[in-house]
């Protein structure tokens, strides 16, 4: 995919999730075929449907493929994560392994407090899951670290 087809995705999400103006989410969802979006079709079939439905759930089935493909930067990652964790669409210990990895580029190093909280938390807990000591579920740290997230994002 293009990095405009990657954007429309998140800002579908964003308006959806994060700013909640389900109207604009609607118009962009419209514009589809006029903005020439080339996504999976699987995902087009989605925006078409939450288009015509205005259902969240669709939604939310576009946010968790985006999430397990790792489509969107680090930053819009985490916070989509953080996203479908609050929506109750992804569990923490289902949570956890998608926010493994992340390595944060030289561009990127300038990131906010809450994001590197996000990063360091989500990296303990998969050390300690790997190690058998315990579950992401079983501990509020990751829970916290991403609500903080999603708030710093509303009010960014």
């Amino acid at each position: 995919m293009k990095s405009k087809d990657i954007q429309f995705l998140w800002n579908l999400i964003k308006f959806c999730w994060l700013t909640v103006d389900i109207g604009k989410a609607q118009k962009l969802a419209s514009d589809i075929y006029e903005l020439d979006i080339n996504i999976p079709d699987n995902l087009e079939g989605m925006v078409v449907d939450f288009w015509s439905n205005r259902d969240d759930l669709v939604i939310g089935k576009i946010a968790l493929i985006c999430g397990k493909h790792r489509f969107f930067d680090v930053e819009k990652h985490v916070i989509l994560i953080a996203l479908l964790v609050e929506k109750n669409l992804l569990s923490l210990n289902d949570a956890g392994p998608l926010l493994t990895g992340i390595n944060i580029t030289e561009s990127e190093s300038n990131i906010s407090n809450e994001l590197k909280r996000v990063i360091d938390v989500a990296w303990l807990i998969n050390e300690d899951s790997n190690d058998g000591i315990m579950e992401a579920s079983d501990d509020s740290l990751l829970q916290d670290a991403l609500m903080k997230m999603v708030a710093f994002s509303r009010v960014k």
